[in-house]
């Protein structure tokens, strides 16, 4: 069995709790070294990669995939 993580999915990344609570936690985890896989946030708001970027830690070393919308 592998240790090894491909990613980590965060379910209602465009919520209150994500932006006060989660994604700071989760940059603390990348400054000190603990996070290194990508982080990818999955919503139902129609929100799109100029958004995303404005979150805490969007944009370093960010390579993201195109988004599709309804």
């Amino acid at each position: 069995m592998s240790d090894r993580v491909d990613a980590l999915v965060i379910f209602g990344a465009t919520g209150d709790l994500a932006k006060l609570e989660t994604f700071p936690a989760l940059v603390g985890l990348v400054e000190r070294d603990v996070l290194n896989v990508p982080v990818i946030g999955v919503s139902k708001k129609g929100w799109g990669l100029e958004h995303g970027s404005g979150q805490p830690g969007g944009g370093q070393d960010a390579q993201p995939a195109p988004l599709r919308g309804r």
